[in-house]
């Protein structure tokens, strides 16, 4: 009986051998994801400038987004304010006769 592994012995040694393969298969797993997005993993400095750029295109069409929200709230106010008023003055040359 002295050539077999006790119950702790294989234990710890499986879990090394997990944790190897573990430490293996990250690392390959996220540069196979990186490059199927279209990153280069090799050259992070590219991969930064990429990551800057997108966000600020996403705070420009955010900005964008808020300003049209904005305008069509503007055009919305100003028209309504327009036959209200045009209203009015059709209803006072009524009253007055004008037409």
């Amino acid at each position: 009986m002295g050539d077999l592994l006790s119950r702790d012995e294989a234990a710890r040694i499986a879990e090394d051998a997990a944790d190897r393969a573990v430490r293996k298969a990250v690392p390959d797993a996220i540069r196979e994801a990186l490059v199927r997005v279209g990153l280069d993993p090799d050259h992070p400095q590219e991969m930064q400038a990429d990551a800057q750029w997108t966000r600020q295109q996403r705070t420009r069409c955010q900005a964008a987004g808020a300003r049209a929200w904005v305008t069509t709230v503007a055009i919305v106010v100003a028209a309504t304010a327009a036959l209200l008023i045009d209203g009015m003055v059709s209803r006072v040359r009524a009253i007055l006769g004008g037409g």
